[in-house]
């Protein structure tokens, strides 16, 4: 059965070399999905290590994020997965029936353990398994509330400081899109992590007290009536949670300058160069560290 190992990089497949013979060639097949231009960097650098290897051919597959989330497991569960891949759902349980133990096969295994986080480290593990190396971030965001400060400035809406809600923000929101004829007040992705944030600054819990994973709680409904209030008063772009728009299309009003507040990861903003704005982290929200889909361990 054909092993997958959760994501790579030149380190990676430099531990790996050793046990290739030299006459031996190799063809090592990495499914990969985009958010900016890793991938250019990524073909860099195994240009450079298959330079150094001769023998050794490293194919990077670049599909849709869509097809990671939903073709790749198929694949792997068919045994027909790629050798490496570039993954976010670090504990799908057909994964983690099928990652490669890379701990055989590295010079200096303390070195991934003291410089990766040891709770992904642990993601990968099957039940019971304690030091297995699968893999490691390869990237990670931080999610959190973000202002376009330009617009909040041409309303002349001074930003909050000290503790503020959403229901303060939505408000606020709102005034500065009637002011600047903005589209949109505000908005947040189509993603369990992403509500994940503002959910448990309101109080909910996601796991009880015997460490179960449970969403019914008072801090969980608040946040989603907030939301659902965005929808029903026409404050943010339905296509986000009710259309076509995509789990993660939130940024793109917030990039051209048509959303005022935007929860997001930070890698998500692409700012147009041509219509200049000013954004900042909102205050007094707590940002959420996630291990998102940048936040890959592949």
């Amino acid at each position: 059965m054909k092993r997958l190992v959760v994501f790579v990089t030149l380190l990676l497949l430099t531990t790996l070399v050793s046990s290739v013979s030299a006459q031996d060639p190799v063809e090592l097949r990495i499914t990969w999905y985009d958010d900016g231009n890793e991938g250019v960097v990524l073909r860099d650098l195994l240009d450079r290590f298959e330079a150094e290897n001769p023998g050794i051919t490293v194919v990077v597959d670049t599909v849709a994020f869509n097809t990671i989330l939903e073709q790749l497991p198929l694949q792997v569960e068919a045994g027909e997965g790629p050798d490496m891949a570039r993954v976010t759902a670090l504990t799908n349980a057909v994964y983690r029936e099928n990652y490669l133990d890379l701990r055989p096969y590295l010079a200096d295994a303390a070195y991934w353990e003291a410089n990766f986080p040891a709770l992904v480290l642990n993601a990968m593990r099957p039940d019971g398994n304690t030091d297995g190396i699968y893999g490691f971030p390869n990237q990670f965001t931080i999610t959190g509330p973000y202002i376009n400060r330009t617009l909040f400035d041409q309303a002349g809406i001074e930003v909050p400081t000290g503790d503020v809600d959403w229901a303060t923000w939505t408000d606020l929101a709102q005034q500065v899109a009637v002011a600047t004829e903005t589209q949109y007040a505000v908005a947040i992705d189509r993603s369990g992590h992403r509500v994940a944030g503002p959910a448990i600054s309101n109080g909910a819990v996601y796991f009880d007290a015997d460490g179960n994973l449970t969403i019914d709680s008072e801090g969980f409904r608040a946040t989603a009536e907030v939301i659902k209030g965005w929808h029903d008063n026409a404050l943010t772009p339905s296509e986000v949670w009710l259309g076509a728009g995509g789990s993660y299309a939130a940024a793109a009003d917030f990039s051209s300058g048509d959303e005022a507040v935007c929860l997001n990861g930070m890698r998500s903003f692409v700012v147009s160069a041509s219509e200049p704005a000013t954004f900042e982290s909102a205050p007094n929200l707590s940002p959420d560290i996630a291990v998102s889909r940048a936040a890959t361990l592949s």
